[in-house]
């Protein structure tokens, strides 16, 4: 979201996306494990930003730990660019 802090760590051979200070699980609780291409897209942003997701500005992550079509590799996402949210209803 607009306004958190995000800094990449590299830990043995992949990076850690670390956001307001923890380390980026996804929905299963598996660390991100982000290649050298996801680390040179996002370091761009965290170096011209400073480490903080700019107002009207979203980090867009998709589910997988080793990476997804999403902000590794397209960089943030203009707010209103978002079209729908996808929820998912357990039954």
């Amino acid at each position: 979201m607009p306004g958190d802090t995000f800094h990449l760590v590299k830990e043995g051979n992949v990076w850690q996306l670390i956001v307001n200070g923890k380390v980026l699980t996804n929905t299963q609780g598996i660390k991100y494990q982000l290649d050298e291409q996801a680390h040179r897209m996002l370091s761009l942003y965290e170096n011209d930003y400073r480490g903080v997701i700019p107002p009207g500005a979203l980090l867009i992550l998709g589910n997988s730990p080793e990476g997804s079509l999403d902000s590794t590799h397209f960089g943030l996402v203009g707010q209103e660019d978002i079209l729908g949210k996808a929820v998912v209803i357990k039954l």
